[in-house]
């Protein structure tokens, strides 16, 4: 299940993303007159993905890093070969 979750994801961004690249590219290209248009709105649009994913990150708790506990008494003890 999570991977096809992780599958549908990937390809409906893909398919939205990829299929409009074009059309978005020629579009920007008409407007502004500029054919490196497309490129910085890729460039724009990395920054705004690279703000997100920092931000999120930092939002994210630290894993706590915790000692072996040591055994209890009456417990048996294994051995790892």
């Amino acid at each position: 299940m999570r991977y096809t979750a992780a599958a549908f994801a990937h390809n409906v961004t893909v398919t939205l993303f990829g299929t409009t690249a074009p059309y978005v590219s020629a579009f920007l290209i008409d407007r502004t007159g500029n054919r490196l248009a497309p490129a910085w709105y890729l460039v724009v649009m990395a920054c705004v993905a690279m703000t997100v994913a920092v931000s999120a990150l930092r939002r994210v708790p630290p894993p706590e890093v915790m000692a072996p506990s040591p055994p209890q008494k009456g417990t048996p003890q294994s051995t790892a070969p």
